[in-house]
């Protein structure tokens, strides 16, 4: 589960706003090195064959 602040969901969709259209938040997992995992946020404009849309 993810969870966000009220302050964090409102500047999404401030940028989401900015952008025009519709844009998704894209949630990724980079693993660097064996023993470390980075998280990333974007905003995307369209879903990728290998993701999943999660409301």
């Amino acid at each position: 589960m993810i969870k966000m602040t009220e302050k964090a969901q409102q500047a999404i969709k401030d940028m989401q706003h900015s952008l025009g259209g519709e844009t998704c938040l894209r949630f990724g997992i980079n693993r660097p090195c064996c023993n470390q995992m980075n998280y990333t946020l974007s905003l995307a404009i369209s879903k990728k064959e290998q993701e999943e849309i999660f409301t």
